[in-house]
């Protein structure tokens, strides 16, 4: 349930909350809005950062 922001690869930029942990892959499972749609996403834990919701808030106003 934290929200994350994906710092490397092919997403980076995007927000979303973490809704799945695979510590043995060492993946998790975000939940992002892409094309005005959620959409689940797997990505590395080292690709994600834990923001505070409010900074999630105003990083998404910025992208509309």
């Amino acid at each position: 349930g934290d929200t994350v922001s994906i710092e490397d690869g092919p997403l980076k930029g995007f927000v979303g909350e973490v809704k799945e942990i695979n510590q043995a892959a060492q993946k998790a499972k975000i939940s992002t809005v892409m094309f005005g749609r959620n959409t689940d996403v797997e990505v590395e834990f080292s690709q994600i950062e834990k923001i505070d919701a409010s900074l999630a808030e105003e990083m998404q106003k910025t992208e509309e």
